[in-house]
């Protein structure tokens, strides 16, 4: 779930970076640390500088121009924090890491970043190196050097960096204090991307990330909408919502982690909250926080803690502290308080954070983990809480019960969750509740009723059988469950959850809806999320992950539990198994709108950052690929040499944090498996691999033999460029790149084989390990076979083709595989074959293509042929054998209009014809908003939009002279993929 950005609305045009207004609180007899003032740029200040390769937290920069300081305050006293530049600049940096140089290509069309830029901000020390010349800037050179500091001001990426705050910390945490340096920033203007940031901040995931902020792309209509609804929320929900400024996408174009030798945040030990809710829904609360020991000289820890919830004051051993708060980031300053040991810090604080609804009389927390202040960043803690609330209501939370009872109107609960946990939380509301007891364990289950959709009858009882199952069984797989209660709650939002005790359940998987109108659908989904948020309680729970890149471990494990649940608690057969990995394996396979599978736009070690502004791919890769790859190490292992490694590792590691490299490595160890090939290619690489099988059915004396051979590669989209054709015309083209380095060496699949026994037509099972590309494989039978099916069940992390049973089909593939490669002559070779091919054969269960449906995919498939033959002779440049093949393909119907479309535009501009092919692709410019909100979901998931069309628009746009087109396309169309564009048309007549 992508979290929700809630900060106050600035309306105030021109306030200083770090005006803190009444936000500020500053009570107590510590010593004052530094004031923060209003940066302002001293402009009269400013030098001539020029430089070369000077360092930038791992990048290298060359400046020449004017270079002026930043200060806190507008007078030459003022501290300096930083300086502004314009002039001629160059930035250049790369990672070393393979997953961030595919990460940068992506996003820039280069593994290396490298940029021009004119404009600078520069936070933090002066770099050595820079060499000063005479003279001073005039006017016009003043004004853009404060235009820089102004631009920073109203900028989305300030916000979203939470800069303010981590200035702020590093200002109060002196100069020598083990906490610096903690912020330093580069922000810079380049043509080609606008402003671009490469910042390195101590409190965030990562030490280094380099990026952009790609702002909402909305139109008029909507943008005054958005605007409204944030209006109302300030009104009417007590607090301010989203700045509509910062509204957009976070790209990291690259990253670096946080290494040993860098300083950590400080870390909880344990939490004691005192929360009450008063009848007006007010949550009042009070969090005593007990830090591990402080390094020396630390007089700074930073908290979370909700956009809308005010801080009243702060305070440790009786003594008030000083603080500042912007945002969602608390900054304490410890002063004399810094004492060696465990301090504890006091925090009190107070707001409306529960969103409102129509249907059910509960009372959704705004925020699940982020309604008391948190600290660190690990944040494993214990807790111990008390709540108040009004007695009409139930209230429930994690925990064990320690104590509780009524006082008047209110009724009181004190819990205790005595292992570490990564997070709290609690839901309020009117609730019925339902208990049942497993030997010495306790699960109370909670469902709110809707007013509009009343429960069939059953279903709590149905579901709280299905918890009480799965905790039975994940006992038996992974070890006892560590407390003795677990609570599960229904909530009012579009998203599930598991914390250490506490389960919530979205309402929504338990009532019909206009989305989910099959019962029998309902059921599976909320047995299948059931299941997979219990088995949180294990993995997330007993077992903790290290950080963003280590989440799939979390998720996937989850998902993959849930699978043994639905198979063995409940008795489904292996199609239904089959079923649930075709589904996961459709989800991460859809298209971004930068024309790549959600799959391909970063490994699962990505996590969060795999949302971005070419495609929403977090959900699909982090839960859907997380879960196929314990399908692939289910099937590589042993499924039960892998559960049985699993609950080594909780055992060995209870209630500790492990990252995906360690997971990975130990489970080797255990297993006594090399893993290395498929650690490579489906946790650290992307793409998944493609396979094509053949066969032949030999008698060998007294056996039948299976003999064949397996084909797999990796392709991913590496470019789309314009090119000049022979004939003089445009053309535009994807190249791809083989990935040979991340295809597995070695690739676990399980069979399905038909023969004909004396008895009819039978089954077998078994598996094969196929190694190398091409791989020979041979499976021998007392029967005779009938048809072979690789991956039956679809356990393997591959997508397969059976050339016997779909030989049209497999041939298309294996042509598509040669002309990404640039073998067009030899793919030409393959579609002819393909067309000659019979659509379907050698499979009894199949003959006899006469029905409807079979026809209806039997044309499809020609009609993909056809089309991939149009575009194979464009790119040899023969228009005749283009438009014949093309014209075979529109005498068939279509399963993809938009496909004929940009077909037909790139033929109309290789001929010249800019007025057609405007005509056909003007539409694309307004493709964007629609995929973002239509209710189509192959046109939601960007199936259409991809780079070719928008750099074809850019080519028509431009020669009919629709600069304002032209640029929008060339924007989109770098977006997916298609850089340099803007470069190739400059040149253009």
């Amino acid at each position: 779930m992508r979290p929700a950005f809630r900060l106050l609305i600035s309306t105030v045009v021109g306030l200083a970076l770090l005006t803190w207004g009444a936000e500020l609180r500053a009570e107590g007899s510590a010593p004052a640390p530094p004031k923060v003032a209003a940066l302002a740029v001293d402009a009269g200040s400013a030098t001539r500088v020029t430089a070369d390769g000077i360092s930038f937290e791992g990048a290298l920069v060359d400046l020449a121009g004017w270079w002026a300081p930043v200060r806190l305050g507008e007078t030459p006293a003022g501290d300096v924090v930083g300086h502004a530049f314009v002039g001629q600049g160059r930035y250049r940096y790369e990672s070393s890491d393979p997953v961030e140089r595919s990460q940068a290509r992506m996003f820039t069309g280069a593994p290396a970043i490298d940029l021009t830029f004119d404009r600078l901000l520069w936070i933090g020390p002066p770099p050595a190196g820079l060499e000063s010349g005479p003279g001073k800037p005039e006017v016009p050179v003043r004004e853009d050097l404060a235009g820089v500091l102004s631009a920073w001001k109203g900028s989305g990426e300030r916000k979203r960096l939470t800069a303010d705050a981590a200035l702020t910390a590093d200002l109060w945490a002196g100069p020598g204090a083990a906490q610096v340096p903690g912020f330093r920033l580069l922000w810079a203007d380049t043509e080609r991307f606008g402003w671009f940031f490469h910042v390195r901040d101590r409190r965030s995931d990562d030490a280094v990330r380099v990026g952009r902020f790609v702002p909402i792309d909305v139109d008029d209509v909507d943008e005054e909408t958005i605007r409204q609804a944030i209006r109302w929320s300030e009104r009417n929900l007590y607090g301010g919502g989203v700045d509509y400024e910062e509204l957009g996408d976070l790209d990291i174009w690259s990253a670096r982690p946080h290494d040993a030798t860098e300083s950590e945040l400080p870390e909880p030990r344990h939490y004691r909250l005192e929360v009450e809710v008063d009848g007006n829904s007010k949550l009042n609360g009070m969090a005593e926080i007990q830090l591990a020991a402080l390094a020396p000289g630390v007089r700074v820890v930073e908290f979370r803690l909700g956009r809308d919830l005010e801080v009243e004051s702060v305070s440790t051993n009786g003594t008030d502290l000083r603080w500042r708060r912007k945002g969602s980031r608390l900054v304490v300053h410890l002063g004399n308080a810094a004492a060696p040991g465990e301090p504890k810090i006091q925090i009190r604080y107070a707001g409306y954070y529960f969103d409102p609804n129509g249907e059910l009389d509960v009372f959704p927390l705004r925020g699940t983990t982020d309604w008391y202040p948190r600290t660190g960043r690990i944040d494993r803690a214990t807790y111990d809480a008390t709540f108040r609330w009004p007695k009409k209501y139930e209230l429930l939370a994690g925990g064990e019960y320690v104590d509780g009872g009524e006082v008047r109107r209110q009724r009181w609960e004190r819990r205790s969750l005595r292992h570490p946990a990564s997070f709290y939380t609690f839901e309020f509301g009117r609730y019925v509740v339902a208990e049942r007891q497993l030997e010495d364990l306790k699960i109370r289950f909670a469902i709110a009723h809707c007013k509009h959709h009343p429960l069939e009858a059953g279903v709590p009882e149905q579901s709280l059988e299905t918890i009480a199952q799965a905790v039975e069984l994940y006992e038996n797989l992974f070890g006892d469950y560590p407390l003795n209660e677990l609570t599960v709650a229904t909530a009012h939002r579009n998203y599930s959850q598991g914390s250490l005790s506490f389960v919530t359940l979205s309402h929504f998987i338990f009532v019909p809806s206009q989305f989910v109108e099959d019962k029998a659908r309902l059921l599976a989904d909320r047995t299948f999320t059931i299941s997979h948020e219990v088995a949180h309680q294990w993995w997330g729970g007993k077992l903790g992950w290290a950080g963003y890149r280590d989440q799939w471990l979390s998720e996937g494990i989850a998902s993959y539990s849930a699978e043994l649940f639905t198979y063995l608690r409940l008795g489904r057969n292996d199609e239904f198994r089959a079923r649930s990995r075709a589904e996961a394996r459709e989800a991460f396979l859809r298209f971004g709108k930068n024309g790549r599978p959600l799959e391909s736009q970063g490994p699962i070690v990505l996590g969060a950052r795999l949302n971005s502004s070419v495609a929403d791919a977090y959900q699909s890769v982090v839960y859907d690929k997380g879960y196929l790859v314990l399908a692939t190490l289910a099937q590589a292992l042993g499924e039960a040499p892998l559960l049985a490694a699993l609950r080594e590792l909780i055992d060995a590691h209870l209630f500790e944090e492990i990252g995906s490299a360690q997971f990975l490595d130990e489970l080797a160890q255990r297993t006594g498996r090399d893993l290395a090939a498929l650690k490579a290619a489906f946790v650290y690489g992307t793409g998944v691999p493609e396979v094509v099988y053949d066969y032949e059915i030999r008698r060998d004396e007294d056996l039948w033999v299976v003999e064949g051979s397996a084909e797999s590669w990796i392709l991913n989209l590496d470019r789309t460029e314009v090119f000049r054709s022979a004939s003089g015309g445009w053309g535009v083209r994807s190249r791809y790149v083989d990935r040979i380095d991340e295809r597995p060496a070695i690739l676990p699949v399980t069979y399905e084989l038909n023969v004909d026994t004396e008895q009819g037509e039978a089954r077998g099972l078994g598996g094969l390990m196929l190694e190398g590309t091409p791989a020979p494989f041979s499976i021998d039978s007392r029967y005779k076979p009938i048809h072979l099916n690789l991956d039956h069940d679809g356990r393997t992390l591959a997508v397969f083709h059976d050339q016997v049973k779909r030989p049209s089909s497999a041939l298309r593939v294996r042509a598509g595989r040669l002309a990404r490669l640039g073998k067009h002559t030899e793919a030409v070779a393959l579609l002819e074959r393909a067309l000659e091919a019979p659509f379907t054969a050698g499979d009894r269960r199949n003959q006899g293509m006469e029905n409807e449906r079979a026809k209806v995919h039997a044309e499809a498939e020609y009609w993909r042929i056809h089309m991939d033959r149009a575009e194979l002779e464009l790119d040899r440049d023969d228009m005749a054998a283009a438009t014949r093949a093309l014209e075979a393909a529109q005498a068939i119907a279509s399963p993809e209009t938009r496909r004929t479309e940009v077909l037909s535009a790139r033929m109309l501009v290789a001929k010249g014809d800019y007025r057609e092919a405007y005509k056909i692709l003007s539409e694309w410019l307004y493709l964007p908003m629609r995929q973002r909100f239509h209710h189509d979901r192959d046109l939601r998931y960007g199936v259409v939009g991809d780079a070719e069309a928008y750099a074809l628009l850019a080519i028509a746009a431009h020669y009919k002279g629709r600069e304002a087109e032209r640029d929008r396309a060339i924007e989109e169309a770098g977006r997916r993929g298609a850089f340099g564009l803007d470069a190739v048309l400059a040149e253009a007549p």
